[in-house]
Parts: C-alpha cells; structure tokens; sequence
C-alpha cells in the first residue's frame, strides 16, 4: 500500500493556474530597445527590455501575447513591427500606429510610443518571430530611409501549457552517498547490507519546462524493487506517495544483499537510481599479471571478492601469505576498492612460491596463486609455425620460446633477441614479426599471427641473434631459420587435373570430328 506524504511549499496562483517568475525580477529597460513582453503564459517582465527576447504561450483561437513599449525609440527614428508566422490583433497605448491589410506589419508614427501596446495571436502551434526595427523619419539624398534591427522577439506557440507541469528533462532526482561510495555517473551507490542507518539520499526537484518549480500539490510516485527500504518526510515504506515539488528520499538497508532499484514518477518525469548491498566476503578469484618474474623483479596479484549470493564486495581487507618467503615475496594484506584488492609481488630466488590469498588473517575462504622466479638470461631460442603445411592464404601462429640456463621460461619482460627484424622469403601479412628485433615475451613465450601467401611454395623465416647481454654467450651471433610450406590441398590438385584431361578429350573430339 502506498503511503501519501504532502510536502508543504509556497507557491503563487493566478486565474487558477500556477504563474512562473519573472525571469528577471529586477531587469533593465535599454533605451532605444522599446518593447518588453507583458502577457504570456511564461517570459512576462516588463521590467526588461534587450535585443533578444523570448515567451510561450498556449495555442487557442482567441489566445495571444501582449507587447508593451516600455521605452521610445531613439529620437528622428519610428518603429516598424514585423511579425512571421502569425498576425498582429489589438493595439492600444499612447500610439496604435498604422497596420498592413495582412495585418503582419504595424508602423508608429514617431519615436513617442512608450506604453503603446499590440497582441501577437497564437492561434496554432509553432513559432512565431517578432522583428522591430528603427527607421529613419526621413529619407537621405540619395532618397532612401535607413533600417536598423532593434529587436527579435521569439514566442513559441505549444499545444498545451507548459507552466506548471512537470518537465522531463529539467526535473532532476540527485543521488547522494550517505555510508559508502557513489558512482561516477551519480546513479548508484555501494554499500554494505549491515548499515542499518541511512545509507543514500535522492533529492528530487520537480520544475517545468521553463526552469521554474511546479506546484506544491504535484504528486509523485516512489517505489523499491530489491533489498531496501525508503523514508520520505518521516514516512517509511517500500512504495510511497509524495506530494510536494522537492523532497528528498531516504534509502536504508535491511540487511538484503543485492541490487534495490529505486523508481521515482512524476508526470512526464521518471527517474531510476540504484543501491547495492553487499554482505561478507566468502568467495575470492585471483589472478596474476605475470606467472613468471626475475629476482628482485615485481608484479601484481588482484583479487576480486563476492559475497554469498554472488554480489561484488568492494570495502574491506584480504589477507596473503608465501609458501616460501625466500623465492617470492607477497603484501600480507590488501584492501579491497571496486576493482579488487592489490597485492604486491617481489621475486628474491629462482624456484616457485605459492601464495595462499584469505578473507581473514586465518586465510578464511582461501585461494591460491603460483609464481615462478626465473632468469632473465636467454639460454635457448627455439620457435615453430603451428603446423608445417598451410593451404594458400591461411593463417598462422609463429610462437618463439625463451628459456633460461635451467630449461624454465625466462621471466616476462622485453628481449633483444636479433639483430634486426627477420626477413621471410615472402611477404606476410599480419603481425610485425619481432620488431626491431625485440621480443616480448609472457611465460617465456612471444606469438604472432600471420597469413600465407596465395601461392604455393616454401616459406622461411630468417633471423640473426643479437649480442646483447640479455642473451647467454653460447647463443650470440647465430643465424636461426623457420619454415613451413605452402601447398595446395590434394584434392583439389586432382580436380585440376581432372578438368584439364576432360578438356583434352573434348578438344580431341573435335579434331575427330572435323576430320569427318
């Protein structure tokens, strides 16, 4: 059952329907810029005059919008009223000027019009565009009088009234984070599930399509689907109903986990935010940036956490230990954000270590992860196409190995390894092959896909180790090769032989056939 909960707000009426503000309550009258808008369902301020103007009003067959000379044009210059996209109605005021047969162009007599009026009629929807021009009294030598554009004043005609009712897009619903951390896109909050305080707040601000705020009366609708319970104005419950144009929800855990999804509705405007409860951390997933590291080297162990019905846990700490503190090295503890909790890993002796990761200094919940202290010597080089034969066009996988002076692959990192690029005895497409002559290996292994050439035929891959001292001795300077071969597949050598005989016997049917 929704709750009804009235928020009490001043408002001002008129004629029964709510007026907006001015939008300047205190504007300016330019001088030589005459007219300001006087009536209008939004935009009305006579105190203000500028080159630029703007208002609203609803479309009706006896509808307008009054335009008040505020001020007089400049002196030996009249005004002249052009109106686009609609006609002028009734005038009034110290100068009624003189209007066209289309009734779309009023001329003043002179520049005394102050308090003079005219009606713009907004009989249908659209826009209409008021353009007020100065004009000289009197024409130059040459016969011509001078136009100077003084004023443009936009009214936009809508199908309903715009004041008073709720705006999609200039009503907000802002999320804030009470207990926990709020996303960057202020739509969601993370908290734990055994807050049992306020743990986010929505503050929502209902205006109309000119930025004013609506009625205090409006009505909201306020609901939760998921964990959580709201609170607005002292009233708690799961669904409520709010009246009032600002107000500000209230969201608490009740000790749920999971998402709660809050929805918020009022008139054209609706607006979902979300919290997030999670409970203990009880299931751990590790991984490792590099399996395989050097003395002294370091990388990084990251461990994610969810709770037992599967919800990211991102507050807290994980604790870790080493298996033998003397090959590998861990942080003992890491603290847990939206990404996992870091820990830092250091190499001290060839060998492997591994690392027991928990929720508790017991290492509650555990689970491991393995690392191998290698050298960063090259003692063996060996690389391989992923098969020997290629079909024209295929791809292929060249995989280069490195291992160090005890068989293991070398620790993960950048070698020199040639001299230069290898050379192939075709061109490849794909993949750069060893650029530069460097390789970057992971677990002692660099790959690169490549495609086969079209035609059939061997293809070698040729290169020169370098002398660099990341390489052992007994490996520099050599010359090194790879190759594969390019064929075309038997079957379809077959059908090209086939087809050629079938042409033969054609071609010699004919000569039979001529002979006869």
């Amino acid at each position: 059952m929704k709750k009804r909960i009235a928020l009490a707000v001043v408002s001002a009426l008129a004629g029964g329907l709510l007026v907006a503000a001015p939008a300047s309550a205190t504007g300016t009258v330019t001088a030589g810029l005459p007219f300001a808008v006087k009536v209008a369902d939004t935009g009305s301020d006579t105190t203000t005059t500028s080159a630029t103007l703007s208002a609203t009003q609803l479309a009706g067959a006896s509808n307008f919008v009054q335009l008040e000379a505020e001020t007089n044009t400049a002196t030996g210059t009249h005004a002249v009223v052009t109106v686009t996209g609609s006609t002028i109605g009734a005038r009034g005021g110290s100068d009624t000027g003189t209007l066209n047969a289309a009734a779309t162009v009023l001329t003043y007599g002179s520049e005394t019009i102050t308090s003079s009026t005219f009606n713009v009629l907004t009989p249908a929807a659209g826009t209409i565009t008021v353009l007020v021009q100065g004009v000289t009294n009197s024409a130059n030598s040459a016969g011509q009088y001078t136009y100077t554009t003084l004023q443009t004043i936009t009214i936009t005609v809508g199908a309903s009234a715009v004041t008073g009712l709720i705006s999609a897009s200039n009503s907000t619903a802002a999320m804030t984070a009470v207990v926990g951390s709020l996303s960057s896109d202020s739509m969601t909050v993370t908290t734990s599930k055994a807050v049992a305080t306020n743990v986010a707040n929505i503050l929502v601000t209902l205006k109309d399509a000119n930025g004013a705020l609506v009625s205090s009366s409006a009505t909201s609708s306020v609901s939760i689907a998921g964990p959580g319970s709201l609170n607005v104005g002292g009233s708690a419950g799961r669904a409520l109903s709010v009246t009032g144009n600002t107000y500000t929800v209230a969201v608490y855990s009740d000790n749920t986990t999971g998402s709660g999804v809050i929805t918020i509705t009022a008139g054209a405007f609706t607006a979902t935010r979300t919290v997030v409860f999670y409970g203990t951390a009880t299931a751990l997933t590790p991984a490792i940036a590099n399996n395989y590291i050097g003395a002294a080297d370091t990388t990084t162990v990251t461990v994610t956490a969810k709770d037992a019905s599967g919800v990211a846990v991102p507050a807290g700490n994980l604790y870790a230990k080493s298996s033998d503190s003397t090959i590998a090295t861990i942080a003992s503890t890491g603290a847990l954000s939206s990404t996992g909790a870091k820990f830092t890993v250091t190499g001290v002796a060839a060998g492997t270590a591994t690392f027991t990761i928990g929720t508790d200094s017991s290492y509650s919940n555990p689970v491991t992860v393995v690392v191998n202290v290698t050298g960063k010597v090259v003692k063996s080089v060996s690389w391989s196409f992923d098969t020997s034969t290629y079909t024209p066009g295929a791809k292929a996988v060249l995989t280069i190995s490195l291992a160090d002076s005890n068989g293991k692959p070398v620790a993960d990192g950048t070698y020199a390894l040639f001299t230069a690029a290898p050379a192939t005895s075709v061109q490849l497409n794909g993949d750069a092959i060893a650029t530069a002559g460097n390789v970057t290996t992971t677990n002692g292994k660099a790959t690169y896909t490549v495609y086969m050439p079209l035609t059939a035929g061997p293809i070698v891959v040729t290169a020169k180790t370098s002398t660099s001292a990341q390489l052992d001795s007994s490996i520099q300077g050599l010359a090194v090769s790879v190759g594969a071969t390019v064929a075309v597949p038997v079957d379809a050598v077959a059908a090209a032989a086939a087809a050629a005989q079938a042409k033969q016997i054609a071609d010699l049917g004919t000569s039979i056939s001529s002979l006869t």
